[in-house]
């Protein structure tokens, strides 16, 4: 069974103050290291947090991967805006990517694109789970995808 290496996401005090900060410094052979390493966000940006992410560069297998998630008592209530939320911006751009190879798992996350031609999530494949899709235009639910979506928004 894999080890869980959880690193934890916040305005200051935690292991990291960014989802693209974390991706970089997490990405390698998950495979060999035996290890799901994990960023936990808390709900401690007034305005979300102004980050966009692209989970690549990782060797992953169905039991081996990375993943964001939202710590209990930080997630949204199924309402955009009620707990941690990613935002960004950004015309042809998506705030959350996942290469063709990710097994990644995505958990709990509302993210938002409200740029013209931009999009929350761009799952190439993966996994997302009770995330929510706010602004940008491309795909159903702004999300452009070939991973799963289950109770997405």
């Amino acid at each position: 069974m894999a080890t869980i290496v959880t690193k934890t996401i916040l305005a200051s005090g935690g292991d990291y103050t960014t989802l693209s900060a974390w991706e970089a410094a997490n990405q390698g052979d998950l495979v060999a290291a035996d290890e799901v390493r994990v960023a936990e966000c808390y709900n401690d940006w007034p305005g979300g947090l102004n980050d966009a992410v692209y989970l690549d560069g990782s060797t992953e297998d169905a039991t081996r991967y990375l993943m964001i998630t939202v710590a209990p008592g930080h997630r949204h209530d199924g309402t955009p805006g009620t707990g941690f939320h990613v935002r960004r911006d950004q015309d042809w751009a998506a705030v959350v990517r996942l290469n063709a190879n990710s097994r990644a798992r995505l958990e709990w996350l509302d993210v938002r694109n409200a740029a013209t031609n931009g999009t929350a999530y761009d799952l190439q494949q993966g996994w997302a789970t009770n995330c929510i899709a706010r602004g940008g235009y491309r795909g159903f639910g702004n999300c452009r995808t070939n991973g799963r979506l289950v109770n997405c928004l």
